[in-house]
């Protein structure tokens, strides 16, 4: 299924990007080219021994996430993540602080994203 993303700019260039349920992407991040991205919301649905199915369905696991970053190239100031699994949320957890990367939040509902 096709998905989509929203990059949303305020009048301060400060600028929101959500990734829709993509999965590994080159052409997102092309795209985006060399914008700064304030914040990015992403999923993370699975955990890195399933990526196969986070692949085949268009999702994430930390270490996708991982390479996604890599592709971005202004890292972003926040990054939020969205959409776990309830059933391998500590899984996940637990494979993102390993990751070590700087500035990433977990979703809760309601939580509000500032930029």
């Amino acid at each position: 299924m096709p998905a989509v993303g929203y990059l949303v700019e305020d009048k301060k260039a400060r600028r929101l990007f959500y990734t829709g349920d993509t999965g590994p992407t080159n052409k997102t991040w092309e795209r985006i080219g060399n914008k700064q991205i304030h914040c990015l919301i992403t999923d993370v649905s699975f955990p890195d021994n399933m990526e196969d199915m986070a692949i085949k369905s268009g999702h994430l696991t930390p270490r996708l996430l991982k390479e996604e970053l890599f592709k971005i190239q202004q890292m972003p100031e926040q990054i939020c993540i969205t959409h776990e699994k309830p059933q391998f949320s500590k899984t996940i957890n637990n494979e993102l602080n390993r990751l070590k990367i700087k500035n990433i939040k977990i979703l809760k509902d309601g939580d509000i994203v500032r930029v």
